[in-house]
């Protein structure tokens, strides 16, 4: 099975697990284990929430979920923000919450691969958080984010020598799903690929990397050299 199908079909089964990573209404145990072993997933959009900043932005969010940051960048003001996910399940679960919101005049949500998601649209910002964890071929996906931006990339890259690494792996095998691991070289090397390394910052979140690409600064430098 692609790895794409396993994502799939293991993020169908715990859409509503994960959209609960965010909630603060959940049982005591829940609490507990999402604040051990699931810390970063709420540093992450701590970070990003306040690095984009939102009033009158337009952005993308691939692997988007529930919606969470989506739905929290309209609330803020972001005048339009698309949502792309290859699990149906979760994109019903951010419709929903975009229609109980009254968001859904500026959140779009797609149930897609990335890779066969077109548009003409570029963005503010783009943000995949917790999608490079599943990808087989990630240059392709990240070149594409680029693509789509013309201003800030925000993805994010769980690390490779982290205590908690052999864990997930086991974890995802036995629920039939598909997660890789990154060392910071591997990151780097990775933007090398498919943009410029100067316009690049990492931030050491712990368990993930977070690579901030400025595609906007890059495309002016290109500009000035030309």
């Amino acid at each position: 099975m692609l790895s794409r199908d396993l994502v799939r079909s293991y993020f169908n089964r715990e859409a509503a697990r994960f959209d609960a990573i965010y909630e603060d209404d959940k049982p005591l145990h829940q609490r507990i284990g999402d604040a051990i072993f699931r810390r970063v997933i709420l540093e992450r959009f701590s970070l990003v929430m306040n690095a984009v900043g939102a009033p009158g932005k337009t952005v993308l969010d691939v692997g988007t979920g529930p919606g969470r940051y989506p739905l929290e960048l309209a609330r803020r003001g972001a005048a339009r923000v698309v949502g792309i996910d290859v699990s149906p399940e979760m994109v019903a679960i951010a419709r929903r919450e975009a229609e109980e919101k009254h968001l859904a005049d500026r959140c779009e949500f797609v149930v897609s691969d990335f890779l066969g998601y077109h548009t003409d649209e570029r963005f503010d910002a783009v943000i995949a958080m917790g999608y490079f964890d599943y990808m087989d071929d990630p240059a392709m996906h990240l070149r594409k984010l680029v693509e789509f931006c013309r201003g800030r990339v925000f993805a994010s890259f769980p690390k490779r020598w982290e205590v908690r690494a052999p864990f997930r792996k086991a974890r995802f095998a036995l629920a039939h799903g598909f997660v890789r691991f990154y060392s910071r070289r591997d990151v780097v090397a990775l933007f090398g690929e498919v943009a410029e390394i100067p316009y690049l910052s990492i931030v050491d979140l712990g368990r993930d990397y977070i690579a901030i690409y400025d595609a906007g600064a890059a495309e002016l430098g290109r500009a000035s050299r030309a």
